[in-house]
């Protein structure tokens, strides 16, 4: 700013000089009072110039201090993924790390023959959970990265029942995931810890966009729930007894391997703590405006196993471009015990996908599945539904409605039909 003062200080003064040899017809020398007051003028002019240096000074170094903020917001991590956006940051500056979550709370209401109930519960179909992600990029093909998932249930749909209707759930958290794992285009997926083993998630696969109320698990709905007897009390069979797809080994402590995508085609296969074991092979692709996807496992449980030797599961699930879909799954257990059936089950699923809406996809379906001798020998169960998911993109959100009817045939005991609705909101984060 010294250019600014020397400039107004030259100023000042030529116009000092002007009134000097200036002089009017009337008077001889100048008129001190004019003087005066333009040399206020003057030093009232330098005192601004004086303060709006100040203030450029203040605001460009404000400037540098935003932009800087916005480079390290929007700038690539190590990993060569976009760093959070000033709301999370990773305590390794080479490690791309974020946060993630959903809430998803509703009403269940169950007709059990005797009477009705209503609960407020956390849906077990996809639980109320909070996930920490990071990952960093060792070389141009090989990524390391790390999950830890964990879920908090209060209420869930799996453990409400006539008899205990509230307070379930303790206010600590369960684990889903502990994971570590190096990823390849070219060699690959290893993964080790708490996690999905090979053959989990292959009884679910599932295109029609209404799992979150209604999938191949039917007693995601309503598992805690009794059946009543004919006579009228309770019994003690649990929808979440007699029902069950059979989903491989789930998630656990293990060690797996799964291969690039050939042509659609994956395998996968892993080793549990305790000498369990499985492999599934996967298809995804798209034909047209076509999309299918299906996968089969095989899981040796024996060793972990008092009941069970072995599992074979399986589902498919394909989407036309108009909407229309249409999903199958399947599963056997081999049975250990001496004289015990081998549990099996069959499910199938018609859905819609529209957007009659603007805010978002509305998605409809409705499903069957016959599971036998999945508690006891001579067990038939059959579950009937209807689902509806409305999708708000905005926010995040997605509503939701379903209807499920339950019944049981078991020898010698006679028991009433359940009758489920429940409805509810996820909101992702």
């Amino acid at each position: 700013m010294t250019g600014h003062h020397t400039r107004a200080a030259t100023l000042a003064g030529f116009a000092i000089a002007s009134l000097c040899m200036f002089k009017p017809a009337y008077a001889e020398q100048p008129d001190a009072t004019a003087i005066a007051t333009l040399k206020k003028l003057i030093a009232s002019q330098q005192a601004q110039i004086a303060a709006q240096a100040e203030a450029i000074k203040a605001l460009s170094a404000k400037v540098d201090q935003l932009a800087a903020v916005k480079v390290r917001a929007v700038s690539p991590a190590a990993g060569g993924a976009p760093a959070n956006k000033g709301v999370l940051a990773s305590g390794n500056d080479k490690v791309s790390a974020r946060v993630y979550g959903q809430v998803n709370r509703g009403i269940l209401a169950i007709d059990d023959g005797q009477g009705q109930d209503t609960f407020f519960v956390d849906n077990d179909a996809s639980s109320t959970r909070v996930g920490f992600a990071g990952h960093v990029k060792a070389t141009d093909d090989v990524t390391i990265g790390t999950l830890i998932e964990v879920q908090m249930e209060s209420n869930s749909t799996a453990s409400v029942s006539q008899t205990s209707d509230r307070g379930l759930g303790g206010l600590s958290f369960a684990e889903r995931h502990l994971d570590l794992y190096a990823k390849s285009n070219t060699f690959g997926k290893l993964s080790l810890g708490q996690g999905s083993t090979a053959s989990d998630g292959v009884s679910e696969i599932d295109f029609s966009g209404t799992a979150l109320v209604g999938y191949s698990a039917v007693n995601d709905m309503a598992g805690g729930i009794l059946f009543s007897t004919s006579a009228g009390p309770l019994s003690t069979i649990t929808v979440g007894g007699v029902f069950s797809n059979m989903d491989g080994l789930g998630r656990d402590d293990r060690i797996r391997y799964d291969t690039p995508s050939f042509a659609g085609f994956s395998l996968s296969g892993s080793l549990v703590a305790g000498g369990a074991a499985d492999a599934a092979l996967r298809y995804s692709g798209k034909h047209g405006g076509t999309k299918v996807a299906a996968g089969i496992a095989f899981a040796n449980q024996s060793s972990i196993s008092s009941t069970t030797n072995n599992t074979v599961n399986g589902s498919a699930s394909v989407l036309f471009g108009n909407g229309f879909n249409a999903t199958v799954a399947a599963g056997r257990r081999e049975s250990s015990a001496s004289g015990r059936d081998d549990p099996m089950f069959y499910y199938g699923k018609l859905g819609y996908r529209a957007n009659p809406l603007p805010v978002g996809v509305t998605a409809f379906s409705v499903d069957i599945g016959q599971y036998d001798d999945i508690a006891a020998n001579g067990d038939e169960a059959l579950a009937v539904g209807l689902q509806l998911v409305q999708n708000l993109d905005r926010f995040g959100t997605e509503l939701y409605l379903g209807y499920r009817h339950y019944s049981l045939d078991r020898t010698a005991t006679n028991v009433e039909d359940i009758n489920a609705l429940l409805t509810g909101a996820r909101v992702k984060f």
